[in-house]
């Protein structure tokens, strides 16, 4: 071999394992970008999963599903009639002799049939499962209800989704980019997200999740076996509400939260809000009066009433009421005060938006329930008000 074709073979030697390793580090690349995309978009990834834990209640089996089987009994009767349906009841009634025990001791045989105190309390106890399933799915801070979170309850629908793609963010790897190059990139991290069909996907499910559970105790409400329930026991009403709106409070705080907070952000740039698409009822007119305060201010409102996008029935019956609804805002921010409006207390960002997404589902729930009484949520495609956008809210102290 010549001096001269010496060098030249050790340049094309180590241009040729320079293109193995690009090869190969491409090749790693690709396996590790296919496994993070599995386990985040696939039909058994992690998304779906969150969808699957937020459906939990109302699928088959679920806590709600089984308080409403249960109601498909005959409230007389001790047992159902069909033996598939004992084996059932067998199953989720486990557990609920303490509290039947306590109403048999507390309900008067002369004021209720000798069967309420065994109705209203396996009522109750499966009622307690339903709602400990939400407190964890919704994660509501406990400083915003009154009621106690389950022990070791885990990540709420919110966190299930932020881990899961912080954990992409972190895995994930462009296409034509070797792992040893590429550093996780926000910016190019949700451009991929927000154009792959697959994640669109997951989230319209997760929605779909929610849509159903809010559905599900608003529906539940005006269950002819709850209401002959909160006959015997009138503090299920009252439960029943406090959830009811905790849900709608914890969909509004999940569609306006970047699920994207566990991504690194070196620079800065925006994540992602998966909000719904929603049509808006702009017709109720701007308002005007004094708040609650011990020094009240005046307040200057205009409201607009999000709900699912072509929900005819929902729209037809806002448009019916046009006044009862300018009436019932006019009450509600006379009712409300300055510190609803702007959350001192709460230094903590996410604080202050579980405060204004309560703030609103306290005011969208009296006209959900009085919507669902006219026609239930889910038939027809109808849900009712899911969001509620405080177009303009001015406050002036008053002289």
């Amino acid at each position: 071999m010549s001096r001269r074709t010496l060098p030249l073979f050790i340049i094309s030697a180590a241009l040729l394992l320079i293109i193995l390793v690009l090869l190969i580090a491409l090749r790693f690349a690709g396996a590790r970008r296919g496994d993070a995309v599995r386990d985040l978009l696939s039909g058994s990834g992690e998304l779906a999963e969150a969808a699957e834990s937020a459906a939990a209640p109302t699928s088959p089996g679920g806590s709600l599903d089984n308080l409403r089987h249960f109601f498909s009994k005959d409230p007389g009767r001790r047992r159902f009639a069909r033996a598939a349906d004992r084996r059932r009841a067998a199953a989720y009634l486990e557990g609920t002799e303490d509290t039947v025990q306590e109403y048999m001791n507390r309900l008067p045989q002369a004021d209720h049939p000798e069967w309420a105190a065994l109705f209203a309390g396996r009522t109750r106890t499966l009622f307690s499962r339903v709602r400990n399933d939400i407190l964890v799915i919704t994660g509501i801070p406990q400083e915003l209800t009154s009621f106690a979170r389950p022990p070791d309850s885990g990540e709420s629908s919110v966190d299930r989704v932020r881990s899961a793609v912080g954990r992409f963010a972190a895995a994930w790897i462009p296409p034509r980019r070797a792992s040893a190059f590429y550093t996780p990139d926000r910016r190019e991290i949700r451009d991929y997200l927000l154009k792959n069909r697959r994640f669109e996907r997951r989230m319209e499910a997760l929605d779909k999740a929610w849509l159903a559970l809010e559905a599900g105790l608003y529906n539940l409400s005006i269950d002819s076996r709850w209401l002959l329930a909160v006959s015997f026991d009138p503090a299920l009403d009252t439960e029943l509400a406090e959830l009811t709106t905790l849900t709608a409070a914890a969909d509004i705080y999940r569609m306006r939260s970047d699920i994207m907070t566990e991504v690194p952000d070196d620079t800065p740039s925006p994540g992602i809000r998966w909000t719904s698409n929603f049509s808006y009822y702009k017709n109720i007119p701007e308002i005007s009066g004094q708040t609650a305060d011990i020094e009240p201010a005046i307040f200057f409102a205009k409201v607009n009433l999000g709900y699912t996008f072509r929900d005819s029935l929902t729209q037809t019956w806002l448009n019916r009421r046009k006044d009862w609804l300018t009436d019932y805002f006019l009450t509600f921010f006379s009712n409300t005060v300055t510190e609803d409006f702007s959350p001192i207390t709460q230094p903590n960002p996410e604080k202050a938006d579980w405060q204004t997404a309560r703030l609103k589902a306290e005011a969208i729930y009296p006209i959900n329930k009085k919507m669902v009484q006219d026609n239930p949520f889910g038939r027809k495609k109808a849900f009712g008000i899911r969001e509620l956008a405080l177009i303009r809210v001015n406050l002036i102290a008053n002289p």
